[in-house]
């Protein structure tokens, strides 16, 4: 097995990660461990390295964050204030029509 010693820094607070993992020399395989830090809210995550590639992978996560969110999207049509319009004016037409029969129908009943 090996081990590497990294330091996590967040700011001016810094936790020291230890994580062991054990590399096979017949086959050149690593079998990651991982370590974990906890660093004013964000947590710092060594999950392996890729040794052909000369790459950590680490993972980081904060904890202050959120997670109820809602998400909206606002979109803007242009002639949308020919739609109003429209509408308007056959709200205006129903409204003078509904006028119109009421009026009809008292004649009507009259006679």
């Amino acid at each position: 097995g090996a081990g590497a010693k990294l330091e996590a820094f967040v700011g001016s607070a810094y936790e020291n990660l230890e994580p062991q993992y054990i590399i096979s020399m017949s086959n050149g395989t690593v079998m990651p461990g991982t370590a974990q830090a906890q660093i004013a809210n964000v947590n710092i995550t060594f999950s392996g390295i890729l040794p052909a590639e000369n790459k950590f992978i680490f993972t980081t996560t904060d904890s202050t964050l959120n997670d109820d969110w809602i998400v909206i999207k606002s979109i803007i049509f242009p002639m949308i204030n020919l739609v109003w319009i429209g509408t308007i004016i056959m709200a205006i037409g129903f409204f003078i029509s509904m006028v119109n029969r009421t009026k009809e129908n008292k004649r009507l009943k009259a006679v």
